[in-house]
């Protein structure tokens, strides 16, 4: 199985890894990382700071795109070159958009997920591939959610290679009727930032 990894946060990098030991990787596109260092995975293409050129990724004839820590909505000509997973720190559909992590904790949610979906036209409204639930504690810091997130997403990569190693993974069709949608957080008006 061959697949092309996007990524461009601390969240990525497990991801990432997690895949290499699994599958085949074709290319990376990535930006700078959160940290301020460049990934140093011998096939990187990087388009920064944005990407228009879909080409060297389209030359790699991947089978899959796998999005993971990518704060940019993935355009349809990039979706048509292979079928694209990207991932929500959400329980999809509810909590389409910005910054999920930051919201659990402010808005005290009680729990939140962890959530794969075939990424369509509409963003954060495709198929959910796996989907499972991550408790919020209380005490519970955006970067103590962030890493136990993490560490549940690994286990998920798992279980999706393994499936689509054996077959078609269609998924689960969200229910749009249960869709809400968060609001960009505002850094310095709701003190959002104190929560890491």
């Amino acid at each position: 199985m061959r697949i092309h990894f996007i990524g461009s946060t601390l969240f990525s990098i497990p991801i990432l890894m997690k895949l290499e030991s699994l599958v085949e990787i074709t290319g990376v596109t990535t930006r700078m990382s959160e940290t301020g260092d460049d990934f140093d995975l011998g096939w990187l293409y990087r388009p920064y700071p944005t990407f228009t050129d879909y080409q060297p990724i389209s030359y790699q004839k991947p089978d899959y795109i796998w999005v993971t820590g990518w704060p940019q909505i993935v355009p349809d000509s990039l979706l048509a070159i292979a079928p694209t997973i990207g991932y929500h720190p959400a329980p999809l559909p509810k909590g389409r958009g910005h910054c999920p992590i930051i919201h659990a904790i402010a808005d005290k949610w009680e729990s939140t997920a962890s959530t794969f979906f075939w990424m369509t036209d509409k963003v954060d409204a495709g198929n959910i591939i796996d989907q499972e639930m991550v408790p919020v504690l209380e005490g519970d810091t955006a970067k103590t959610l962030y890493m136990r997130l993490m560490e549940t997403a690994l286990k998920q990569v798992d279980r999706i290679i393994r499936i689509l190693s054996i077959g078609n993974l269609v998924g689960v069709k969200q229910d749009e009727s249960e869709a809400t949608y968060l609001p960009m957080r505002k850094k310095g008006v709701d003190k959002w930032i104190g929560y890491w």
